[in-house]
């Protein structure tokens, strides 16, 4: 996208996985869980961090990369609004993991 898409490329804010974006909608909270961010490449998973490396090997920034949690941490709770239209408490939303990741358990 950088090389072909400039333009787009530097309008980057965030960086996330459509999960991901999914929770940020329902909690506000800009999170991933490792194994899904074990899945882009960008996470050292020797040290469960991103990788400077690679992120800049991307022209990425680690403020673009989402907070990091295991796929059993809580990372927030249903935004108010969303809990009512949803009919539903403010219940904890974890951080999941990738399908393999959660198909294993």
């Amino acid at each position: 996208m950088q090389r072909h898409e400039p333009d787009i490329f530097y309008q980057i804010d965030k960086v996330l996985l459509p999960k991901d974006f999914l929770r940020l909608r329902m909690t506000g909270v800009f999170a991933s869980d490792m194994s899904d961010a074990a899945g882009t490449m960008w996470l050292d998973v020797k040290k469960r961090d991103w990788s400077d490396v690679m992120l800049n090997a991307c022209h990425l920034t680690r403020q673009q990369m989402p907070a990091l949690f295991e796929g059993s941490d809580i990372t927030g709770t249903l935004l108010p609004e969303v809990a009512s239209a949803w009919g539903m408490p403010a219940v904890p939303v974890v951080a999941g993991g990738g399908d393999n990741a959660a198909g294993a358990v």
